[in-house]
């Protein structure tokens, strides 16, 4: 199995781990939270999958939510945020969505 392929699976099996809402319960906020769960299962392409995003997100802004502080500015973050918690979590599976998308080619 290539690179790519390997990425494909874990982004595939992370998915069921990725709370739907901000409140979690026993599932994860982050993506990355949940690929760690594929790593802890001895899945193979969790670490090239998170490797991969923090390469897309830049890894100093560390989580989704600073990228987009990063790329709109914080006031539109937090005006949207007070509104919609769920929202930058339903952002998440379609960013996640998108890359099961890329990498299944």
């Amino acid at each position: 199995m290539n690179k790519r392929q390997q990425i494909h699976k874990a982004l595939k099996a992370a998915k069921p781990f990725l709370s739907k809402t901000h409140q979690c319960g026993d599932k994860e906020e982050f993506i990355c939270h949940a690929l760690e769960r594929l790593d802890e299962a001895n899945e193979v392409g969790g670490e090239l999958a998170t490797e991969m995003i923090m390469e897309r997100i830049g890894l100093w802004n560390h989580t989704l939510e600073n990228w987009i502080r990063a790329k709109i500015g914080n006031d539109k973050v937090d005006a949207a945020m007070d509104i919609n918690r769920d929202a930058l979590q339903q952002y998440r599976h379609r960013w996640l969505n998108s890359m099961i998308a890329e990498f299944s080619k």
